[in-house]
C-alpha cells in the first residue's frame, strides 16, 4: 500500500507561520519615512528632555579603617525641595554604646531618579551614644526636587 504525501499544511503549522509573519511585520510597524528629516536624521525634538546639571557630590571624608553604613541613626527633620539655596535639618542619634564619628550626605533627587539636583555634607565627631545631635546641611539645588535621601557612614574620621 502506498500513500501519497499530503500537500496540505496542518492547521497547527499554518498558525505558527502566520504568527511568525505577524510578528515580523509588527516589528516594522512603527517605522515610517515621516520620522526622518531630509538629511536622513531622525527627529529627536519630541523626545528632547531638558538637562539640568547639578554640582558634583561633595567629596566624602576619609575614615580610619572601613566605615559602616549608619543611615538608621539619622532622621530628616526638614528638607525643603525648592530650587535655590536650601538647608536640610537632620537629627543624628548614635545607636551604639561607644562614641563614633559620622559623615552625613543629604542628596536632593527628582522622583526616583539617581541624578542629584543638589547635595551637601556634614560631619559630626565623637557623637555620644544615645544622645541626639541636631545638624544642618546646606546645598544649592539646581531644580525643584521631589525628595531628599541620605548617605550616612560612621567610624573614626581621619
Amino acid at each position: 500500500m502506498t500513500t501519497s504525501p499530503n500537500p496540505a499544511i496542518s492547521p497547527k503549522k499554518a498558525l505558527s507561520i502566520l504568527t511568525c509573519a505577524l510578528l515580523a511585520v509588527g516589528s516594522f510597524a512603527g517605522c515610517t519615512k515621516d520620522d526622518e528629516k531630509a538629511d536622513g536624521a531622525t527627529d529627536k525634538s519630541a523626545a528632547a528632555v531638558p538637562t539640568v546639571t547639578a554640582p558634583p557630590l561633595p567629596k566624602e571624608p576619609t575614615f580610619k579603617g572601613d566605615p559602616v553604613g549608619a543611615v538608621a541613626d539619622v532622621k530628616i527633620v526638614d528638607c525643603p525641595t525648592e530650587k535655590g539655596e536650601q538647608t536640610a535639618k537632620i537629627a543624628l542619634t548614635n545607636s551604639t554604646k561607644k562614641a563614633r564619628d559620622y559623615a552625613v550626605m543629604v542628596i536632593w533627587l527628582k522622583n526616583d531618579s539617581g541624578t542629584p539636583l543638589g547635595s551637601g555634607l556634614v560631619t559630626s565627631k565623637a557623637a555620644a551614644p544615645g544622645k541626639k545631635v541636631d545638624l544642618t546641611v546646606k546645598a544649592k539645588v539646581v531644580d525643584k526636587a521631589d525628595r531628599c535621601v541620605l548617605n550616612v557612614k560612621a567610624g573614626t574620621l581621619k
